[in-house]
C-alpha cells in the first residue's frame, strides 16, 4: 500500500468517525482518552470514549502519554514548534483524534511551579535507596509508582536490571516526579470523569493511577480486552482469584461446554498449532513436530526447563515477582544450578515476527550473556520443539508466570512459578510459592516434590476458559483470524489497513451492541468485559 493511498484511507476513516460519531455538546467534564499512533487502539478508544461522552455529558480530550519512554518530557524548541504546528493544522493523528470528537490534545510538561519541589522529592528518595528492591516500593503521596518506574527504566533503555548509582537512572527517576507533579496539576484543576488507556504497565499506567487515587474512573482497552483499573486491581485482567467463583456460578450445561471449548483449543496448542484461531500471536507454535538433534540427555537425573521471557519487556505486567526482575532470577537460578546435580536446561521464545524482530533479539542476547557464567546450565535453540523436549522427559519447568504454566501441566508436567501474582495463581496445578526462601527449598527438595505432584486437569480446562473465553477477547471483532488474514498479517493492525477493514465491519447495530455490552460492562462488579456483557454466553 503506498502513502497516496493510506492518506485517502485515512481521509475516509475521518469522514467514517464523524458520521457515526454525532457531534458533542460542551461539557464542564472530561473524559480523557490516549493520543498515540496505533490504528487499532484509535478505533477501541474512539467508541468507549463517545459512548462515555454521550451517556455522561462530557468533552473527549485526548492525552500524550509516551513520554519519559519513547519520548522526552523536557521537548526541544524546534520539537515543541513541531507538537504546536501539528495540533493547528490537525497533521497526521491530530486529525484523527479530531475526528473521534476530541477536543484538544494535552501534552506533560515540566510545570515550574513544582520544580524545586520535585528537585528535592527526587534527592529525597534516591538518598534512601538502598537496593533495587527499593525501587518498588516507592510512593508518592501515597500513590505507588516504583515498579511503573522500573519498568519504564529498563524498557527505555533495553536492559535487564539497574544500576541505582547509574546517572541515568537518577535523571528518570528525576522525570518521573515531574511527570507524577503534571498529572496532580491536572487533575487538580480540570473536571475529569474518567481516563481510557492502552496500557497499565509503565509510565503509561501512571495518569490512571493518579485518576484512581481521586475517584475518577479508568479503563484500558484494546480490540482483546477491556478493562477497568482500580485500587484493587491496579493492571489490566488481573482479577484470577475471581475465577474460579464466576466459573462456579455458571449453568452446569454452561460449564460442560466452556471445558470442552478450552480443551480443544489447549490441544491445538500443544499438538503443534498456532495462529489467532489458538490464542497465539506467531503462526509458529513453540510446541511444532519438527524434530532436531536431541540435546537433553538421557538418565535418571532430575531434568529442569528454565522457560525465559523478554528481560525487559513489562517485567512487573501483573505485579511484584519474587525478585526485583529477570536478571536477579536468571542469577539466583544461576548460582543454584552450581550447587545442585540435576540437568539444567534453558529455553528462549521461538522467534517471533512483526514488532518483536525489534527487540527480541537483544534480549536474548542479554540472557545468553547471563548464561555464559553457569556451565550447567545448557542453552536449547530457541527453535527445539516443547513436544520434543517432553519427550527427552522433562521434570519440571520453571517461569515467571508464561504460559508454560497451564500448556506443561496439561501434558502432566509440573510448573513451579517465580511470581505469586500470575494468572493460574486461583488454582492447584502449579507451585506458587510466597517467598524466595519458599522457592529455594522447593527446588533443592525436587527429588520429593516429584512424588507429589497431582494435577487436576479439569482446573486447567477452567482456568483457561476464564482466562481466554469468558473474559472477552472477540469484544470488538467476532472473528480475529479473518480479520488478520483479510488485512495482511497481525502488525497491519496498528496501520491504514486496519481502518480499512472496520470502516466495512462497523454498521449502526454492531455500534448498538458494542454500546450495549459496554454498558453492563461499567455497570458490573467484574475487573474486565465478559461474554456475559456481550451476551455471547447465550452461544455456549
Amino acid at each position: 500500500m503506498n502513502s497516496f493511498y493510506r492518506f485517502l484511507i485515512k481521509e475516509k476513516y475521518k469522514k467514517f468517525n464523524k458520521k457515526i460519531f454525532p457531534k458533542l455538546n460542551n461539557s464542564e467534564s472530561n473524559v480523557l482518552i490516549e493520543f498515540n499512533a496505533f490504528n487499532e487502539s484509535h478505533v477501541c478508544q474512539s467508541l468507549l470514549a463517545n459512548f462515555l461522552a454521550k451517556n455522561y455529558k462530557l468533552n473527549i480530550i485526548g492525552y500524550f502519554n509516551y513520554c519519559i519512554l519513547s519520548a522526552p518530557l523536557r521537548q526541544t524548541k524546534l520539537q515543541k514548534l513541531k507538537w504546536s504546528l501539528g495540533k493547528l493544522i490537525n497533521f497526521k493523528n491530530h486529525g484523527i483524534y479530531k475526528s473521534i470528537g476530541s477536543k484538544k490534545v494535552i501534552r506533560p510538561k515540566i510545570i515550574s511551579k513544582y520544580e524545586k519541589k520535585a528537585e528535592k522529592i527526587t534527592k529525597l528518595i534516591y538518598k534512601k535507596l538502598r537496593s533495587k528492591k527499593d525501587i518498588l516500593s516507592i510512593k508518592l503521596e501515597k500513590i505507588l509508582i516504583g515498579d511503573l518506574l522500573y519498568d519504564t527504566y529498563l524498557k527505555s533503555n533495553q536492559i535487564a536490571t539497574i544500576d541505582i548509582k547509574n546517572e541515568k537512572f537518577y535523571n528518570t527517576l528525576n522525570d518521573f516526579i515531574h511527570l507524577y507533579f503534571y498529572w496532580k496539576d491536572y487533575f487538580n484543576n480540570n473536571k475529569v470523569h474518567s481516563i481510557i488507556g492502552v496500557h497499565s504497565v509503565y509510565s503509561y499506567g501512571l495518569p490512571l493511577r493518579i485518576a484512581i487515587s481521586k475517584k475518577i474512573k479508568a479503563y484500558t482497552i484494546k480490540s482483546s480486552e477491556v478493562s477497568k483499573i482500580t485500587k484493587k486491581h491496579l493492571f489490566s485482567s488481573t482479577n484470577f482469584f475471581d475465577y474460579p467463583k464466576k466459573f462456579k456460578s455458571l449453568k452446569k450445561t454452561k460449564k460442560v461446554k466452556a471445558l470442552a471449548l478450552a480443551e480443544k483449543i489447549i490441544k491445538n496448542r500443544t499438538s503443534g498449532l498456532g495462529g489467532i484461531s489458538n490464542h497465539m500471536v506467531s503462526k509458529i507454535s513453540s510446541f511444532h513436530s519438527r524434530k532436531t538433534k536431541a540435546i537433553i540427555k538421557k538418565g535418571k537425573k532430575i531434568k529442569i526447563l528454565i522457560c525465559t521471557r523478554n528481560v525487559f519487556d513489562a517485567t512487573h505486567v501483573f505485579g511484584n515477582l519474587l525478585f526485583s526482575d529477570n536478571y536477579e532470577w536468571l542469577e539466583f537460578l544461576g548460582k543454584l544450578s552450581e550447587k545442585t546435580d540435576h540437568d539444567w536446561y534453558l529455553k528462549t521464545h521461538i522467534n517471533y515476527g512483526g514488532k518483536f524482530k525489534l527487540y527480541q533479539p537483544n534480549s536474548n542476547k542479554i540472557i545468553y550473556e547471563i548464561m555464559k557464567k553457569y556451565k550447567k546450565i545448557k542453552i536449547l535453540p530457541n527453535n527445539y520443539s516443547h513436544n520434543q523436549i517432553i519427550k527427552e522427559k522433562i521434570d519440571f519447568i520453571f517461569t515467571q508466570h508464561g504460559s508454560v504454566g497451564f500448556e506443561y501441566p496439561y501434558l502432566g508436567i509440573p510448573v513451579i512459578n517465580a511470581s505469586y501474582n500470575n494468572p493460574q495463581i486461583a488454582y492447584n496445578f502449579n507451585f506458587n510459592p510466597k517467598t524466595i526462601k519458599d522457592y529455594e527449598f522447593l527446588i533443592k527438595n525436587l527429588d520429593k516434590l516429584k512424588n507429589k505432584v497431582k494435577i487436576n486437569k479439569k482446573e486447567i480446562l477452567e482456568f483457561y476458559f476464564m482466562r481466554n473465553f469468558y473474559q472477552d477477547k472477540k469484544w470488538l471483532i467476532d472473528n480475529p483470524n479473518k480479520m488478520v488474514n483479510s488485512i495482511g498479517g497481525w502488525d497491519n493492525m496498528y496501520k491504514e489497513e486496519f481502518y480499512e477493514y472496520i470502516m466495512n465491519y462497523l454498521g449502526s447495530n454492531k455500534i448498538k451492541k458494542i454500546n450495549e455490552m459496554f454498558k453492563s460492562f461499567i455497570n458490573s462488579g467484574y475487573q474486565t468485559l465478559s461474554i456475559e456483557d456481550s451476551s455471547k454466553i447465550n452461544q455456549l
